[in-house]
Order: structure tokens, then sequence, then C-alpha cells
């Protein structure tokens, strides 16, 4: 993400894939920084004045140019850190050191998730395209509603299928 010339580094590396990081500064991201320069501190990825920084007064935006050399070693601190580790052990060590770290899931980590399968989220719907033949595997509703469940009232249309109603 870009501010003007400053380029904010939002998706990190990690041993399996990328993680996005919320590296940010002020008041209300800042403490969040502080544990997890705490974390990259103990990783041994950083020193102590790079941890001790105070986060909340921390240009929200680096212009200067020795900001900028500062935030592009911070960059490289926490990229250590996560390049060092698997999405899910950032993802567990976050959670439990309350950082702003989460996986960045790819289309197969989605489809292999045991949060989704435990909650039933596929379904297996018709094709409604015949000459394809069987079903195919669906996402399911957003959500579990008991009073008035999300239904499917038919399946997805092929391509093409609603081209004359929608001229």
């Amino acid at each position: 993400m870009r501010a003007g010339e400053f380029e904010i580094q939002l998706y990190w590396p990690a041993k399996d894939g990328f993680v996005s990081v919320a590296l940010l500064f002020g008041s209300a991201v800042g403490p969040f920084t502080a544990r997890l320069m705490d974390w990259v501190f103990e990783a041994g990825f950083c020193d102590e004045a790079m941890r001790d920084q105070d986060w909340v007064s921390y240009p929200l935006i680096p212009t200067e140019p020795e900001e900028l050399s500062e935030y592009d070693a911070i960059c490289a601190s926490v990229e250590a850190l996560t390049t060092s580790l698997t999405k899910a052990e950032l993802l567990q060590e976050a959670l439990e050191r309350r950082c702003l770290v989460a996986p960045v899931n790819t289309v197969a980590d989605v489809a292999a998730s045991e949060q989704l399968a435990a909650r039933e989220y596929w379904r297996e719907v018709e094709r409604s395209d015949h000459s394809a033949g069987g079903s195919v595997r669906h996402p399911g509703p957003f959500a579990k509603l008991s009073a008035s469940p999300i239904a499917y009232r038919r399946p997805a249309p092929a391509a093409g299928e609603h081209s004359s109603e929608v001229l």
C-alpha cells in the first residue's frame, strides 16, 4: 500500500506462504506493534533500541531519509521473524501475544480449512448445466441462522444461461 512516496508493507513471507502483519503506528495500533517487536526481539531479530521504540509516537508515515532507513531495518527484522516460521506457527504465537498477524490463505488453504469443514460450510450443489453432469463443491451460507436458515433456491447458472434475460 502506498502513502505518497512511502510504501507500507502489508504482506510478509513465511516458511510456507505469506502472512499479513499490521506493522503500523499511532495510538490505535502502536501497542500491537510494541508486542510484535517484543516477539521480534525475543526471537533474536532486533536489538533493544529497536524493540523499545515508542510505537505510539512513531511517525505514521516516515518521510525523512533516516526515518525511511530505520523503517527498512524494522521491516527486515519483522521479515526475519516471519520467514523463520510457518503461517500456522505465526498465527498461534500472534494469538497468544495479541499481535496483528494473520495467514494469507490460498484457495487450497480455504478448501482444506478444518474450521469450514467443522461448521459444514461446503455444499454439494447440482450443476445447472446438465451436459456437464454431477454436482460441484460450493461455498455454503455465510452464517448459520436457526430461526431463518439461508437456503439455496437453485444452483448457480452455467456460463451464459441467463444472458437473454439480462440483456
